[in-house]
């Protein structure tokens, strides 16, 4: 039997990539199935979601700084609500952004959203499901060595970037157009609730609203595989609680840095 080829996202066969280099690319199994011919308005059949995968070693993503729970990466999802869009086959040519829910459908968890029709993924979606990363940007920013203990003692400090994101792999697809105002109505709910206000979809005329509709489509994601970043200082233990006070007393960005790197039980 023929083994799989694993290819990377830029067309080339990893086999043929040199094992140096292979670290962190995302690549697509490609069974050895026959080929066959698709109509001309349809995108080749993709592998499914669960066949995509890292490839990398020990080295990268550091198991200090990543992992791969899935409820970790569903919890930044919740919370940042706004993710970029990243078809995988390379068909997409900029990345999109949209705002997205976390629902549970029929006993898995997904993630919903919406876009207005002009968008590019609209035609790529309308040939069929299409395999896609969504990454979820936390927070971020530059850590001082200035407020390292060490610095006193040896001087041996340099800078950082902490950071927080989640991204998921899986497959976008467009959500049937009589489940969209439902969609619409519980994405305004869940945005209207995380922020104390509490208008409702209801409350605009239902004509305005329908003429609206007509000029978005909703989509889901169901993930595959999902992965936490979370560069926190978690190297440095004895600095830690020093850089969450310092990035307490700077701008907002901060501020939400410092949330994520503080205890759950203080947040």
């Amino acid at each position: 039997m023929n083994k799989c080829k694993r290819r990377t996202k830029t067309g080339e066969y990893l086999e043929d990539i040199p094992k140096k280099k292979q670290w962190g690319h995302y690549c697509i199994v490609f069974p050895p199935t026959p080929t066959t011919p698709s109509p001309s308005n349809k995108r080749p059949v993709q592998p499914h979601a669960a066949s995509v995968f890292a490839v990398t070693t020990r080295h990268y993503p550091p198991e200090l700084f990543s992992d791969d729970n899935p409820e970790h990466a569903f919890e930044v999802a919740e919370k940042v609500k706004f993710a970029s869009i990243q078809a995988e086959d390379g068909t997409l040519c900029d990345a999109v952004f949209a705002p997205f829910v976390v629902v549970q459908r029929s006993g898995k968890t997904v993630l919903e959203g919406h876009l207005v029709r002009t968008n590019p993924l609209y035609e790529l979606i309308m040939q069929g499901p299409l395999l896609c990363r969504l990454v979820f940007q936390a927070a971020d920013g530059y850590v001082s060595p200035s407020i390292y203990a060490e610095k006193l003692n040896s001087g041996k400090v340099v800078p950082t970037w902490n950071y927080v994101a989640a991204q998921f792999f899986g497959t976008l697809k467009k959500v049937p157009d009589q489940n969209l105002l439902a969609l619409l109505s519980h994405q305004v709910d869940q945005f209207e609730h995380s922020h104390g206000s509490d208008w409702r979809l209801s409350d605009a005329p239902s004509d305005y609203i329908e003429q609206l509709s007509q000029a978005v489509f909703g989509i889901c994601f169901e993930p595959a595989r999902a992965r936490t970043h979370h560069k926190l200082s978690q190297n440095r233990p004895t600095d830690k609680t020093a850089v969450i006070a310092w990035t307490q007393t700077l701008d907002t960005p901060y501020k939400t840095l410092a949330y994520w790197m503080s205890d759950p039980d203080e947040q």
